[in-house]
């Protein structure tokens, strides 16, 4: 009896794309929380700017990957 795949490579990694983005958004937030608590809420102004711009870049990317996966496994079938 063969068996099939249920999802394609493609879809699987961009699975895999968004759940480690929303980890190290997760960790980053954390890290905010703490430097906020121990009193150094500048150093959190200034990673908030330099890092938060990147965030929304890789998150502009995981999307539009994962929209093209979606597209992708619709289509498949």
């Amino acid at each position: 009896m063969k068996t099939t795949e249920r999802y394609s490579l493609m879809f699987k990694l961009a699975c895999e794309t968004v759940k480690y983005f929303f980890i190290s958004l997760f960790g980053f937030s954390i890290l905010c929380i703490v430097l906020a608590g121990l009193g150094a809420s500048s150093l959190v102004t200034v990673l908030l700017a330099v890092v938060g711009q990147w965030f929304l870049r890789v998150a502009a990317i995981a999307l539009c990957f994962m929209a093209s996966a979606i597209i992708f496994e619709s289509l498949r079938f």
